[in-house]
């Protein structure tokens, strides 16, 4: 997963890099992504006007 942070907290262009296989899980994880949202603002000492962050979630199962 990967998507750019605003400093405001926003998210721009959320893809998925690498497919888990399942259709189902990678759309999960971009629901995840949306959900979170807003996210705070960059603190007063980070100029960058955005972030690009990279994302990765794993299913294991339960034993």
């Amino acid at each position: 997963m990967v998507f750019v942070l605003s400093a405001t907290g926003n998210i721009d262009e959320p893809k998925i890099e690498k497919s888990s296989g399942n259709a189902f899980f990678d759309q999960a994880a971009l629901r995840a992504i949306y959900q979170a949202r807003p996210f705070p603002p960059f603190p007063q000492g980070i100029q960058e006007p955005s972030l690009k962050v990279h994302f990765s979630f794993s299913l294991t199962e339960k034993s």
